[in-house]
């Protein structure tokens, strides 16, 4: 279940950064950033409300929302690269460097994944660089 949620968020993600990267062309990356979270914070309270809300801690809010102020930086940052550069270019750079990220914290906290999860972190890292 887990290796399928992956893929959905993969496509996910990546077809929204698509789009998002392409409208950034002909309307502000601010403006296109903002939207986004904008529309992901309107999904995201009634869910949050409905599943497990009474296990929800103020230091989850806090978390919750400076994860949203940082994704929505950093979608001005990647939408303006998507608009000002090649999209091919700047998307593999962005996965990789977003991709690491989880994988140096989990790993640092002491985390330990399987064989198979080993080689699919270095073939998904190796077959975004050859893009």
């Amino acid at each position: 279940m887990t290796a399928l949620l992956a893929i959905a968020s993969a496509l996910l993600v990546g077809g929204a950064d698509f789009t998002g990267g392409f409208l950034s062309r002909t309307v502000s990356p601010f403006r296109v950033a903002a939207l986004a979270q904008l529309v992901g914070l309107a999904l995201a309270l009634p869910t949050a409300v409905l599943v497990a809300s009474e296990r929800v801690t103020g230091g989850d809010v806090a978390w919750a929302a400076g994860s949203g102020i940082a994704v929505g930086l950093g979608l001005v940052a990647f939408y303006s690269a998507m608009a000002r550069g090649m999209i091919s270019l700047v998307a593999p750079v962005t996965a990789v460097t977003g991709a690491m990220v989880p994988v140096v914290y989990a790993l640092g906290s002491g985390e330990r994944p399987g064989t198979a999860a080993v080689v699919g972190i270095a073939l998904a890292i190796a077959a975004i660089a050859l893009v």
